[in-house]
């Protein structure tokens, strides 16, 4: 009788941990806010969190799994299921802009516009990639990401054909003919 006791208890404890009291809800990061949740949902939601992209548009945040209206699951959406933290509140980010480049008619161009590119501040970090313009053709470089982040495949790193930067705005056409500048003069010191 006594196990048994302790058996249902421990259910009722398990079921009791499962459903959450409060979620984080709104359909954008810039107007979440806490909410009590109805019912007893299992778990809360949020969008998937992209590197240099940043919060996903196909889920919102709110109470509940993954799922739409209809019952259907959604695409790019996480869903965590810990009561006792604020396990799908909106991280902390911050941005940064890198350049855009092209290839036409045997020429790099770079954009005029710059790509606002977004990261995590707890485990992220500043990256940019562009074409190497002396290696690179429109064949053997191919843009990650709009500029934002590193090369799309490590081979093009390793062949030398995508170059990458840490800092803002690092892989324009000034920044990159300096790093190329500060690169022999750093060779050249050393011999």
């Amino acid at each position: 009788m006594m196990k048994s006791l302790i058996v249902v208890f421990a259910l009722l404890g398990v079921s009791q941990a499962a459903i959450m009291t409060s979620c984080w809800t709104g359909a954008t990061a810039d107007v979440v806010k806490k909410t009590d949740c109805t019912g007893t949902p299992s778990f809360c939601q949020m969008p998937t969190f992209v590197a240099y992209t940043g919060y996903t548009s196909d889920a919102e945040w709110k109470c509940g799994s993954c799922v739409d209206g209809a019952g259907a699951a959604l695409s790019n959406c996480d869903k965590c299921d810990d009561p006792t933290a604020d396990c799908n509140a909106v991280v902390e980010t911050k941005t940064f802009e890198c350049s855009k480049w092209s290839y036409k008619e045997d020429t790099w161009t770079e954009a005029d516009d710059k790509t606002t590119c977004t990261y995590k501040t707890e485990g992220g970090s500043v990256m940019c990639n562009a074409p190497d313009r002396k290696t690179a053709d429109g064949t053997t470089y191919t843009i990650s990401l709009d500029g934002c982040g590193p090369c799309g495949t490590p081979s093009q790193k390793t062949a030398k054909t995508c170059l990458e930067c840490d800092s803002d705005k690092c892989n324009g056409s000034a920044a990159l003919s300096v790093s190329a500048i500060l690169a022999v003069i750093s060779f050249l010191y050393m011999m």
